[in-house]
């Protein structure tokens, strides 16, 4: 018996991955996109002062850094729903916006400058505890105070001219 074979065109990938999903969640993968790409519906200076934080029934949710920045967002609701319908093609009823603290993404060099956990050697951190237990009474203060100075060396680098002076 022949195989048969399939005499379609070569299809998409992602034209199959987004045929197999439930159409809200592809809604929700487009207001995410939106939300990357804020600043071509609104412009450079409203996106540095607002960003998308998803849908309520069918309106666009904007926070905004102020009230005039949610007042201008308000006054282009026409164009902004033109624009989302155009480029992603998201049929929206509105857009509801509320002055409140915006979600941003950190720039990777700020976010590893976050994450990183500064952790001294435990030598380091008892020679500063013998420092600190020749100047101080109370043992808890003095572990406490070692601690934090052996990280300041660690993080900020060795002050050995400071200690010497002292």
């Amino acid at each position: 018996m022949a195989k048969k074979r399939f005499r379609s065109k070569p299809r998409k990938l992602s034209g199959l991955i987004t045929g197999a999903l439930h159409p809200n969640v592809l809604r929700r993968m487009k207001v995410s996109e939106i939300g990357q790409n804020w600043v071509e519906v609104v412009g450079p200076l409203l996106a540095g002062k607002s960003s998308v934080s998803g849908l309520e029934e069918d309106h666009l949710v904007v926070m905004a850094s102020s009230s005039s920045v949610a007042q201008q967002i308000k006054m282009r609701a026409g164009t902004v729903r033109e624009r989302i319908k155009s480029i992603w093609n998201l049929d929206i009823s509105g857009v509801k916006v509320y002055v409140g603290r915006q979600e941003r993404k950190n720039s990777s060099s700020q976010q590893t400058r976050n994450d990183i956990r500064i952790n001294p050697s435990p030598q380091d951190i008892k020679r500063e505890l013998e420092y600190m237990e020749k100047r101080l009474d109370d043992e808890k203060l003095a572990r406490a105070l070692a601690n934090l100075k052996a990280t300041y060396r660690k993080r900020f680098g060795s002050d050995e001219n400071s200690r010497k002076s002292s």
